[in-house]
């Protein structure tokens, strides 16, 4: 239909029609805007949560960026304890080694002075209880 036309059967529509058709157009407009609202409300809510999405992802990569350090800190630090058990028990079992040793020279020693001071034979011989002492303690697991 033509703008002519439809200015045409308006002006010949009695004032009560023209108010009616008013009111409807006014409530249609009432309605198309709860329905923007509505929509702007939705389209804002959709927003908030996409962003929250964002912060969110960002927060799970910081997240694990922490833990990634975490990790090499812990693996750091486990590695410095291994190698510095590493080295101590390396140092205790030279340190036993050589204890043994000298105790195995002060057990001949003290056998040959009982032998030529007293003339006393020690049986079983220290040096055989020295190995057994050291025996027990290689065995020794904590």
């Amino acid at each position: 239909m033509s703008t002519e036309n439809v200015e045409k059967r308006l002006h010949r529509l009695r004032r009560s029609e023209l108010l009616e058709m008013l009111l409807e157009i006014e409530k249609e407009n009432e309605e198309l805007a709860e329905e923007n609202a509505r929509l702007k409300e939705q389209l804002r809510v959709r927003e908030v949560e996409l962003e929250d999405v964002g912060t969110l992802a960002d927060a799970s990569v910081k997240i694990s960026k922490l833990f990634d350090s975490a990790q090499k800190a812990v693996d750091f630090y486990l590695d410095s304890v291994r190698k510095v058990c590493v080295r101590q028990m390396s140092e205790s079992r030279e340190k036993v080694a050589e204890t043994k040793r000298l105790c195995l020279i002060l057990a001949n020693k003290t056998e040959k002075l009982c032998e030529k001071n007293g003339g006393v034979k020690v049986e079983p011989p220290l040096a055989e209880k020295v190995e057994g002492w050291f025996q027990e303690i290689e065995g020794y697991k904590p």
